[in-house]
């Protein structure tokens, strides 16, 4: 169980946070264009026109990759996927959700929509430049770095190598034929492979042959994704077993043990669980760590201790999975909490990550729904131990 302990900046409803070296960054890249994209056209103007340009454009070339991030973040909206935040690099961003696309239609939406947002303001500033009166020639040369940098912007996250946008459409498309996401993630990690070493060759070529000054820049991009894949290449091969899904709790069970157990790993998981209520070690209902917190705040252990069956739920759909229940973890559930009881059969196994155990188990690669799972089976023997 893990959590963003980083607060940030609200924004309509977004948590923006931003690496603490940006705004260095930001200086740097403002002075290296105007020392060396903005001095050829501005022939005729006073020096320090340039570190003007340089600086804006730099400010708006983060304004760019924070624009394109709220593209993947909107339709991850529209496909009621949650965002935890947008967090902005030291070159480049991302939109990091909540809980991992469900569908390949949602992995496809959301991986082309920062692209497509980055486009869009390409061809809204392309517009606007077309307003602005010939004779403001640094204004009108402004614009058209920002309409080039994010068709740049666009063009280079649409290269099909993971985990670049393109990368992660070309996996929803074989996720989509293949209908597995594991092995579509495989596909997709030999698919990036392949195209780094055709762009690598192409730039070998490009020294021995043509001797080009792109050769080497060619090669220094084919370095580059090359590395963006080692990074992605855990997330492609990951395949967890079920075991590997499952929050053990302290044997013998009871509820305010999980609540010290729970406080004692992080406390911050305690409203994010639904804690479960046994007998017998079947679910007989279930409490929602949101109202044990509450009390925490305001009475005594002993108080504490009284209120526990006042707490207690009936068992619903959305408050657990069970195994043996396909329906309680179809797509179109709403889970209560981001962590459940999971049973098989009413017997209580652990609570788990309710988003990624239910994605993993509509996969089909975890279990057979057709055979029925005896807990020993499931939990090796010296994992219990």
């Amino acid at each position: 169980m893990t959590t963003s302990g980083v607060r940030g900046l609200q924004i309509g409803g977004l948590r923006l946070t931003i690496d603490p070296l940006l705004p260095v960054v930001i200086i740097l890249i403002g002075w290296l264009l105007s020392e060396r994209y903005f001095p050829p056209y501005t022939i005729g103007y006073l020096p320090e026109v340039n570190y003007f340009l340089g600086g804006a454009a730099s400010v708006l070339l983060t304004f760019s990759i924070l624009f394109h991030e709220l593209g993947h973040a909107t339709a991850a909206r529209i496909s009621k996927l949650g965002i935890d935040r947008i967090h902005l690099l030291l070159f480049g961003g991302m939109a990091e959700l909540k809980h991992r696309p469900v569908t390949a239609y949602q992995e496809l939406s959301i991986a082309v929509s920062g692209p497509l947002a980055s486009f869009l303001l390409a061809g809204l500033v392309w517009s606007a430049k077309s307003w602005i009166d010939p004779e403001n020639t640094l204004l009108i040369i402004l614009f058209q770095f920002v309409v080039h940098i994010n068709v740049l912007l666009a063009g280079f996250n649409l290269i099909p190598i993971f985990p670049l946008d393109g990368g992660r459409a070309a996996r929803a498309f074989v996720w989509l034929l293949l209908g597995k996401f594991h092995t579509a993630s495989v596909v997709t990690l030999y698919l990036s492979y392949t195209l780094i070493v055709l762009i690598m060759l192409a730039g070998i070529a490009d020294l021995t042959l043509y001797s080009t000054p792109y050769g080497l820049l060619i090669l220094l991009l084919a370095a580059y994704l090359f590395y963006t894949v080692s990074g992605g290449k855990k997330e492609l091969t990951h395949k967890p077993e079920f075991v590997d899904l499952l929050y053990r709790l302290d044997s013998p069970y009871s509820l305010q043990e999980t609540v010290r157990q729970i406080q004692e790993s992080d406390s911050r998981y305690l409203p994010r669980t639904v804690l479960p209520v046994l007998t017998d070690n079947y679910l007989q209902g279930v409490v929602h760590g949101q109202h044990v917190q509450n009390l925490h705040q305001k009475f005594t252990a002993a108080d504490i201790d009284r209120s526990f069956e006042s707490l207690q739920k009936e068992v619903s759909r959305g408050t657990y999975i069970d195994l043996s229940k396909r329906e309680s973890y179809s797509n179109d559930v709403v889970f209560h909490s981001d962590y459940v009881p999971v049973v098989q059969n009413g017997y209580f196994l652990g609570l788990c990550d309710a988003y990624e155990l239910r994605f993993w188990l509509n996969q089909n690669e975890l279990y057979d729904p057709a055979k029925p799972y005896d807990p020993a089976d499931v939990i090796p023997d010296a994992y219990c131990d």
